[in-house]
């Protein structure tokens, strides 16, 4: 799990805040060549100032850390997580297809969002919305939705908190189909339920 360096950003301190949270992790990062690695560690990131900009947020202006194939962001408290979910997804997988147009190395991805809390730790972040983030990203379910599905460059798994938290609402996104799914990794001690969404056919495919 990256640090991430929370300074000037009001909104996190040393109490907890409830807010929206996304991880991306590179689909086989570790067997790309070491120049690819490097076009990853610069892409990963312009894509995603991309796609949070399509929300009206600022990459820049957000806690953000990264681990080399994957990316965390967290977002404001005021983001209201109902808008942002499908347009998180919508603008995810075009920006992916985009970026992946221009370049003959193609990336996939898993995404993890989740709604939680978090404050400032000695080392960087900690709270409940972490653990949820690092295990969702990693669950066996995403992994085998990535082989199930070779087609579309990005796969995401939703956190039942936030998913329960909007059906409550009456606002799940319609156009976007999510399919329960058990999170299971006794390694981990993570026990859970999420909710998995399969991006569209891309238009460019590994040879």
């Amino acid at each position: 799990m990256p640090t991430i360096d929370p300074e000037n950003h009001a909104f996190l301190g040393d109490e907890f805040v409830p807010v929206l949270g996304i991880c991306l992790d590179t689909v086989g990062y570790g067997a790309k060549s070491f120049g690819a690695q490097h076009d990853v560690q610069v892409r990963l990131p312009a894509m995603t100032r991309h796609i949070l900009d399509d929300i009206d947020l600022r990459f820049d202006e957000l806690p953000y850390g990264m681990s080399g194939d994957g990316l965390y962001v967290f977002m404001p408290p005021a983001t209201d997580p109902t808008r942002a979910l499908p347009s998180l997804l919508s603008a995810g997988a075009a920006r992916l297809a985009q970026d992946n147009a221009r370049y003959r190395d193609r990336i996939r991805a898993r995404m993890a969002i989740g709604f939680g809390l978090i404050k400032r730790g000695p080392n960087g972040l900690v709270g409940g919305l972490m653990i949820d983030l690092s295990r969702l990203v990693d669950c066996p379910p995403l992994r085998q939705a990535v082989q199930d599905h070779p087609e579309s460059d990005l796969l995401a798994v939703v956190s039942c908190g936030l998913y329960d938290m909007m059906a409550r609402s009456g606002c799940l996104p319609a156009g976007f189909p999510l399919s329960r799914v058990d999170v299971v990794m006794q390694a981990k001690k993570y026990d859970a339920s999420a909710w998995l969404w399969v991006g569209p056919p891309s238009r460019v495919h590994a040879a």
